[in-house]
């Protein structure tokens, strides 16, 4: 069975896996959460769909996140880590150097959101000016009493947050035993939040599927939205697509789009001998179906986000950059559905307000929430970035 469609299983638990078609013995250690959050953005009850209302939203849930995030992180005591994320050991400086890029970024965030205060939206505005953490800890505290309409809201994001803090604190928690991409492991590795104010980038992971499936209908729906991505092609797959195709096929198939590798095989670099090969074999191969507009390969994508420092070091000396994500959509994890996977990309998308979102498209519930977060957040004022101008 090949490893990526035991996906789920590798980000639930820590397991042991066996690359049978390689012949490699490969232990895998997975970082994912046992706990997912999920969250119903019915219960918000004012659209999104301006860019006053976006910033209300966002400094809702923003305020939400700190609340949670001053109640399970900022007090927690470290023999308290490892019984809390279900582990056996933590690293406490790697959840220290978290807990403080979450505060600066969050802070910031904020600041922004803050930015479009006024007379016409007074929405969780602050009446004092926020400048440090501890200024948002406090508002966030009184934040706590809110109007009737939102409180079915406030407690369902509270829970939100504080299951979405358990998944980041227990990456960060294993960092970097397990990388992934809570944490960068040099400087030249791109996580999504140092983009601009309000812009997302679409990426979409270990395609192309076999013709006519779900790459071929996600490539269309987002050139009819004017809309494009970056996709991490997967070696294998791309093989067992040009055996019914022609490398002119897939070129056209992605028209509009942008692509980057992925590696050979879908099995943690942090591990894996052949990585190297799988590197530049994968290159190789994407490169030889780039569509028109793209001149080469300029990004590389570690499966499940894994890699060490001679894996970073060679991703750097073939000028490529690893590119990661701060926005999950889990579209992968059979425990949540496509309107769930939609909602939960639209609050983190509120919270973070900037970012890279990460979807497969070997997996069809991206051609169910895309439709719905394109809709749901048309004339916020957010911009989705054009990969070709990166």
């Amino acid at each position: 069975m090949p490893i990526r469609s035991i996906k789920w299983w590798w980000r639930t638990f820590f397991v042991l896996t066996v690359a049978a078609t390689t012949g490699i013995g490969t232990l895998s250690w997975a970082a994912g959460p046992e706990m997912l959050a999920t969250t119903d953005r019915g219960l918000w009850p004012h659209p999104v769909t301006t860019r006053t209302g976006f910033d209300a939203a966002s400094r809702a849930e923003i305020l939400s996140f700190v609340r949670s995030f001053t109640k399970l992180i900022s007090s927690r005591h470290t023999d308290e880590w490892a019984p809390w994320l279900r582990v056996k050991s933590v690293h406490l400086p790697s959840l220290g150097r978290w807990r403080t890029r979450m505060q600066t970024v969050v802070l910031a965030n904020f600041q922004s959101a803050a930015a479009n205060c006024g007379p016409r939206s007074t929405l969780f505005c602050p009446d004092h000016s926020i400048k440090h953490w501890e200024d948002l800890a406090r508002l966030a505290d009184q934040a706590s009493s809110i109007p009737d309409d939102l409180k079915a809201w406030a407690q369902q994001q509270d829970k939100f947050y504080e299951t979405y803090l358990y998944e980041q604190a227990r990456l960060a928690a294993l960092f970097p035993a397990i990388t992934s991409e809570i944490l960068p492991l040099d400087d030249n590795e791109i996580l999504g939040d140092d983009q601009d104010d309000l812009s997302f980038l679409l990426t979409f992971d270990d395609g192309p599927t076999a013709a006519g499936g779900s790459t071929d209908r996600l490539t269309h729906f987002l050139r009819q939205s004017r809309v494009n991505g970056l996709f991490f092609l997967l070696g294998e797959n791309l093989e067992q697509r040009l055996r019914t195709g022609t490398r002119a096929d897939l070129a056209s198939l992605y028209q509009g789009m942008c692509l980057a590798s992925h590696g050979a095989r879908h099995v943690s670099h942090a591990k894996w001998s052949g990585w190297k090969e799988s590197i530049d074999t994968t290159d190789a191969a994407v490169g030889s179906i780039l569509p028109p507009g793209q001149a080469q390969i300029r990004y590389f994508r570690p499966p499940y986000g894994q890699r060490n420092e001679t894996v970073a070091n060679y991703i750097n000396h073939r000028g490529l950059a690893a590119m990661f994500w701060n926005i999950d959509s889990q579209d992968w994890n059979m425990g949540i559905s496509a309107e769930q996977v939609s909602d939960r990309v639209v609050s983190l998308m509120l919270l973070w307000r900037r970012g890279i979102v990460l979807f497969h498209d070997t997996h069809p519930k991206a051609e169910t929430a895309l439709p719905f977060i394109f809709r749901s957040t048309a004339g916020s004022g957010i911009r989705w970035v054009d990969c070709r101008q990166l």
